[in-house]
C-alpha cells in the first residue's frame, strides 16, 4: 500500500509534526509508550 498517493493532502500542522518527530530517535517513542502503559522502568 502506497501512502503517498492519497487523495487527501496533508495540512501544514501535520507536516510540521512529522518534520519534528522525524528528528527524534524511535527508541524514545518506545520508552514513552511503555511508560504510559505502566511499564516504565523504576529506579
Amino acid at each position: 500500500m502506497n501512502l503517498e498517493s492519497n487523495d487527501k493532502s496533508e495540512g501544514p500542522v501535520t507536516k510540521a509534526i512529522e518534520k519534528q518527530t522525524a528528528k527524534v530517535p524511535s527508541d524514545t517513542f518506545f520508552v514513552v509508550s511503555n511508560c504510559f502503559n505502566g511499564l516504565c522502568p523504576q529506579d
